[in-house]
């Protein structure tokens, strides 16, 4: 689709903060100081899903600061790029003129409700609250940003819009998730990142 690539949309991530809070997220004291007790309390919770939740918070900064994230931010920074994939590939369900872009967006939409679950599930498991980082902040005024310029967009200028958008977004996450992949520890998460990032390049060569 290389036809409505790079008309210079900004990246469109971030949709659902509630990913963190539906999880029973609390402040950060509170978290802290549980954390410390947390298999006591919690039979069923593995040393590494401890580790896990007690990781540092994310020091102050922006962008690409992507090493000093936590594993709960790590998690929290998944759902968001799968939450805004969702949301913006709802809309070009609707508004969608070519064929071929709408077929993109179903596939957006099944391939990360689908890449949603499993992060959902293995947060589950390990009993784990991801945890927005500053980033969230972010994500998410660059997708409120992108859903502004699709929602006042109409016929090939919004698929154009779209599919730029769709390439732009593709890129960064497959650079956090490269990133995740060499500095989160627990096993799991990293095995689900690694999942994730042929599935994210495959979406990026066919927004291309």
């Amino acid at each position: 689709m290389k036809q409505f690539n790079r008309l210079g949309s900004t990246l469109a991530l971030g949709a659902m903060l509630a990913l963190g809070t539906a999880c029973g997220g609390g402040d950060d004291a509170s978290q802290s100081s549980g954390d410390s007790a947390a298999l006591a309390t919690n039979p069923g919770m593995t040393d590494s899903a401890a580790t896990m939740n007690a990781a540092t918070p994310t020091p102050g900064g922006t962008g690409g600061d992507l090493a000093g994230l936590s594993e709960p931010n790590v998690m929290a920074m998944v759902g968001l790029s799968n939450a805004a994939e969702i949301q913006t590939s709802e809309i070009a369900q609707n508004k969608a003129t070519n064929a071929q872009v709408k077929e993109f967006a179903r596939m957006m939409v099944t391939d990360h409700q689908a890449m949603q679950k499993q992060a959902d599930q293995l947060a589950t498991q390990l009993n784990v609250t991801p945890e927005p980082p500053q980033q969230a902040q972010q994500k998410q005024a660059m997708l409120e940003q992108m859903v502004q310029q699709l929602n006042s967009a109409t016929g090939a200028d919004f698929d154009r819009t779209y599919m730029d958008g769709q390439v732009r977004a593709h890129q960064q996450t497959l650079t956090e998730l490269e990133a995740f992949q060499n500095s989160v520890q627990n096993a799991e998460l990293r095995n689900l990142i690694g999942q994730a990032i042929p599935k994210v390049q495959q979406h990026l060569q066919r927004a291309t």
